[in-house]
């Protein structure tokens, strides 16, 4: 250690990793802006870094995914089904 007694790195570097989803929904006069990050992550590891996580359900709906990829991906489906059903 050093002479001082502190730490030899910020507690924060050796911190567990966190991921999660961010989406974000901006209304303006003619609409909304929809936006996500892009990675997927399975524990504290990103697996992919390029994921469209806004699925398009309609022409003027969509779904922002987050949690398992493949349950969402599969909820989306689901329901751009039951929408063009009943259209």
């Amino acid at each position: 250690g050093n002479m001082l007694g502190e730490e030899a790195e910020p507690r924060w570097i050796s911190e567990e990793v966190k991921t999660g989803t961010t989406i974000i929904a901006i209304e303006f006069n003619g609409g909304v802006v929809l936006g996500s990050d892009s990675r997927v992550s399975a524990g504290d590891s990103v697996v992919n870094r390029v994921m469209n996580k806004l699925s398009p359900l309609h022409d003027r709906i969509y779904c922002a995914l987050s949690g398992s990829a493949a349950d969402a991906q599969t909820i989306a489906e689901m329901v751009n089904y039951q929408l063009d059903v009943h259209r």
